[in-house]
């Protein structure tokens, strides 16, 4: 069980490589566009949440 299982979490992961390897090979500027944009909002996102967060540490710090 766990050798077929493994088998099969490496075939998942080779065909989530094979599309990698498909996108980055087709020269597309709208797809590669919408991939940054994407990459954007998630670093906002993740910088907002970040900042949010040291804030309220900000201000319950230190504790009283």
């Amino acid at each position: 069980i766990v050798g077929t299982l493994l088998v099969r979490d490496n075939g998942s992961i080779n065909t989530c490589h094979e599309q990698v390897l498909t996108c980055r090979q087709q020269p597309v500027e709208r797809s590669n566009h919408a991939a940054g944009r994407l990459l954007q909002v998630m670093v906002k996102t993740l910088l907002g949440s970040e900042r949010s967060m040291f804030e309220v540490v900000n201000k319950n710090w230190p504790p009283s």
